[in-house]
């Protein structure tokens, strides 16, 4: 089951299965209909009450999941006054799978925050756009919310 903002974001809940020597977590495989190529993995650390944002890739479709702690991203389009907004982490194991040409940025929940992205090219300075962060901060809430 998907849900999506304006064809941009698709989430998908992560296979969770748990027994008495820890869990697996099944991210993605060449099957699923969100993957599209592989590109490079990367995780970003994210510290409690820290936010990154915003940036846009012009070509990068990323698929986003939180294995440790609990991340908040908030998501804008250009043109729409709306935001999106979902929160994941262990207790809501998601795949966020964003393709290209949409705003976003994320704030870490919980002391310690890892999140994942499984990218389908190799991360090209030249196809990143940035945003100065307090244009959007105060609308969005990332400051007073947990």
């Amino acid at each position: 089951m998907y849900l999506s903002y304006n064809n941009f974001i698709k989430k998908k809940k992560i296979f969770n299965f748990k027994d008495s020597l820890g869990g697996v977590l099944k991210f993605l495989n060449s099957n699923d209909p969100y993957y599209n190529r592989f590109g490079e993995i990367y995780f970003s650390i994210i510290k409690k009450n820290k936010i990154k944002c915003w940036k846009l890739h012009t070509i990068m479709t990323m698929n986003l999941c939180v294995p440790v702690g609990t991340v908040k991203f908030v998501f804008k389009l250009e043109n729409k006054k709306n935001f999106y907004e979902v929160t994941l982490g262990e207790k809501n194991n998601y795949i966020l799978n964003i393709k290209p040409g949409i705003w976003f940025g994320f704030q870490g929940i919980e002391n310690k925050n890892l999140v994942c992205n499984l990218a389908d090219i190799l991360h090209q300075d030249s196809e990143v756009k940035k945003k100065i962060k307090m244009k959007f901060i105060i609308k969005i809430g990332l400051l007073n919310s947990k």
